[in-house]
């Protein structure tokens, strides 16, 4: 596993949240999908989970973030 792209997936992850705190939806969607990617290719299973988990929570009702 790439350190490097756990750490990437991780700031990923942090930044979408403060984004979607302060209500930059698509800025936010942007870096998520950031996160996907590098988590993906670090296979850091445990930060995808955790990703995949809050999109099918932000997704449900058709809601968006």
């Amino acid at each position: 596993m790439s350190e490097s792209l756990r750490d990437s997936a991780i700031t990923s992850f942090n930044e979408a949240l403060e984004l979607i705190q302060r209500d930059q939806k698509e800025e936010a969607l942007k870096a998520l999908e950031k996160v996907e990617e590098a988590a993906g290719q670090a296979e850091a299973y445990d930060i995808f989970s955790i990703y995949s988990g809050f999109k099918r929570t932000s997704n449900a009702g058709n809601r968006s973030i």
